[in-house]
């Protein structure tokens, strides 16, 4: 089997995966990571489409006032889900873990560098990587994404809360509409590898990888940034 059949089968292992059973201390932490980070994606999509509604009908104070609070709520997502990814990535490389995973598909972003990063995983993935060494591409690319997207989000909030309170900033209105969907799509695809990671996860591992989950948050919340963790995209990605 070549590479890229290992990968149209991978997508259907995934699926399974999916709605695969888990171990009463699996689900617990499933459920615990995946219900942290509904709340923050709940709080900014919510805080969102409230500002765009106001901007739509005119209210541009109102909805200026609203977007002032955005960037704080993008950071305790970005920031969660950069601290999960990388606690993925620290455990499959030392324990040598080979969890199932399928490929980005570009159609489901909206940015252009979304789309072009999740073009460049897809095929990277399919010509280059061995299953574990694509989930751990896969994973530090859906940490760049989030990266990026969280820091444009970021960008066109505060050029709005800054801005003079006109209707002149469709571009900026825009960029966080699209923002917002991708980071939305990172969410899932982050959500998929979690519950795929723990499915071969050993139970005795369990709580190690709880508190490196712990370990990356702490750290990446006190530099007070959405910055990623760990080395950029291609370096210490082995497992092959």
């Amino acid at each position: 089997m070549n590479n890229s059949d290992s990968w149209n089968t991978a997508a259907g292992s995934v699926q399974a995966d999916w709605i695969g059973w888990l171990s009463e201390g699996k689900q617990r932490v499933f459920d615990l990571y995946e219900r942290e980070l509904e709340t923050r994606y709940f709080m900014l999509s919510v805080t969102l489409d409230e500002a765009i509604g106001l901007h739509n009908h005119g209210s541009e104070l109102k909805a200026i006032q609203n977007i002032s609070i955005v960037p704080a709520l993008c950071g305790r997502l970005t920031c969660y889900l950069q601290s999960m990814l990388g606690s993925l990535e620290v455990h499959v490389k030392r324990s040598a873990l080979i969890p199932n995973v399928a490929s980005l598909d570009p159609e489901h972003f909206q940015r252009q560098r979304a789309k072009y990063l999740a073009r460049k995983c897809s095929l990277l993935s399919r010509i280059l990587l061995t299953q574990r060494s694509g989930f751990l591409f896969k994973s530090n690319m859906v940490r760049e994404l989030v990266c990026c997207l969280g820091d444009d989000f970021c960008s066109s909030a505060q050029e709005l809360s800054f801005g003079d309170a006109t209707s002149a900033h469709a571009k900026q209105w825009l960029d966080m509409d699209t923002s917002h969907f991708d980071l939305n799509t990172c969410l899932r695809e982050s959500l998929v590898m979690l519950r795929c990671f723990l499915r071969v996860l050993p139970e005795n591992q369990i709580i190690k990888f709880e508190r490196t989950m712990a370990l990356q948050l702490a750290a990446l919340a006190n530099q007070g940034t959405a910055a990623r963790i760990g080395a950029p995209v291609f370096e210490n990605i082995s497992g092959t």
